[in-house]
């Protein structure tokens, strides 16, 4: 970003992206993270993790969601897995390179 008619750039830190032309940094969204300093864009962070806005990274503190099915709410709770002995993994699928799995 760069402020008023200036012709310098600052880049703005992670938690925060600008767009070309800005002059202000803007907080990441909620449910996205920014780790890098001047970057353009947030990513989103992947199921069963959370972000407050102007997040740098994803948390799996709260390892739990909700889903409206059929007119029930219906609540998974994965908490008690991230503790368990009993978990192998991670698992790389090379046909889904973006997912993970613990068995």
């Amino acid at each position: 970003y760069s402020l008023g008619n200036s012709t310098e750039c600052t880049n703005c830190p992670p938690g925060t992206f600008s767009l070309i032309g800005a002059t202000n940094c803007t907080l990441c969204p909620e449910n996205t993270f920014n780790n890098a300093n001047g970057s353009s864009q947030c990513l989103s962070c992947g199921h069963g993790t959370y972000t407050p806005p102007g997040s740098a990274k994803c948390s799996d503190e709260n390892c739990s969601f909700n889903v409206i099915a059929n007119g029930y709410n219906l609540t998974f709770d994965f908490n008690a897995l991230k503790s368990s002995e009993n978990m192998y993994g991670p698992i790389f699928d090379p046909e889904r390179p973006n997912l993970v799995y613990y068995i």
